[in-house]
């Protein structure tokens, strides 16, 4: 899995099996994502960081279909 860049795709599209079973999945949309005026961060990692293995961060920074990730890239995020 790529290394998570903060540009929020991945939650926007489809919320992961945690947030989807803790009930924070609206329209499959993660309401766990938070924006910290520079990127967006996983809200349920900041909360409950034993949970980062049953977390799907950084699963969307390498599809292809994500074109939200290039302005982080540019930027030097996830390198």
């Amino acid at each position: 899995m790529a290394k998570c860049v903060g540009c929020g795709y991945c939650c926007k599209k489809a919320a992961c099996f945690t947030a989807e079973k803790m009930g924070l999945a609206i329209d499959h949309k993660c309401q766990a994502l938070r924006w910290d005026g520079e990127r967006y961060r996983c809200g349920l990692y900041q909360d409950y960081p034993r949970m980062k293995d049953n977390l799907t961060i950084g699963a969307g920074c390498s599809s292809s279909l994500n074109s939200d990730r290039w302005p982080y890239l540019e930027r030097g995020e996830g390198k």
